[in-house]
């Protein structure tokens, strides 16, 4: 099974990175963000925020790890 989007837990910060066109897909229509919180393909947010972000992910049929 192919990952859609590899979680990175830094402590304070949550980085998501897409590893699939659906990954990608749904991190552009689901998650709003400034530019400087993209380093290269990973987006990065807030540790707080990322439990519910994931969530929503996997509702919507995305593998994570």
């Amino acid at each position: 099974m192919t990952t859609d989007v590899r979680v990175d837990n830094c402590g304070g910060i949550v980085g998501l990175t897409p590893m699939t066109p659906a990954g990608r897909e749904w991190i552009a229509e689901n998650c709003q963000a400034e530019s400087w919180q993209w380093m290269g393909e990973t987006l990065n947010i807030d540790t707080r925020m990322a439990e519910d972000v994931l969530e929503g992910m996997k509702a919507d049929g995305l593998t994570v790890e």
